[in-house]
């Protein structure tokens, strides 16, 4: 009984965090601290619905790139693809077009190109979402998304060249 109110006092806390973390400012290294503090925080081994949250706020927020991937990759893409938020079914692309996000939405499409084309519960795409919220640089973006993966990729293995040929090991990774 006394481990079940524990449980439920840290997800109670943990909740608050997720809804005060300043988000654009985390790096991998303050999400690697809330993982070793607490395994969960990513995603929930029971109910699924913590680590939506999680994925919601950082999206939401705009967290940087590189983090996202970083959750993207411990939480695992086939988990992140099927994501979908509960009031109306959005995904992921559907939340960063609408809070005008668009340093998320190329690594997005790169993982589920797909998803530009999922209706939520009233029948919008994300591009529409972007739309109705004049977010002109995330319609852009989606509106010829095999061009902005592409551009996406190449950028990414520029970077990968530039950091090999300065003597540097640290690699994005592939997508």
């Amino acid at each position: 009984m006394l481990q079940q109110k524990e449980r439920v006092v840290n997800n109670q806390i943990n909740a608050k965090v997720l809804r005060n973390i300043k988000w654009y400012d985390t790096t991998i290294d303050h999400v690697k601290e809330f993982v070793n503090h607490d395994p969960d925080f990513l995603i929930s081994p029971k109910s699924k619905v913590y680590g939506n949250r999680t994925l919601f706020n950082a999206v939401r927020f705009g967290v940087k790139q590189e983090t996202l991937q970083w959750m993207v990759e411990h939480i695992g893409i086939n988990l992140v693809k099927k994501w979908r938020s509960h009031n109306c079914r959005w995904t992921l692309i559907h939340i960063a077009a609408y809070e005008n996000f668009p340093h998320l939405i190329p690594y997005l499409l790169s993982i589920h190109i797909e998803a530009c084309e999922i209706k939520d519960d009233f029948g919008r795409t994300p591009i529409i979402c972007a739309k109705r919220k004049g977010n002109y640089k995330c319609v852009s973006l989606l509106q010829k998304p095999e061009q902005t993966v592409e551009t996406y990729r190449q950028a990414l293995f520029v970077y990968r060249d530039l950091n090999l040929n300065n003597g540097r090991t640290k690699r994005p990774a592939s997508v």
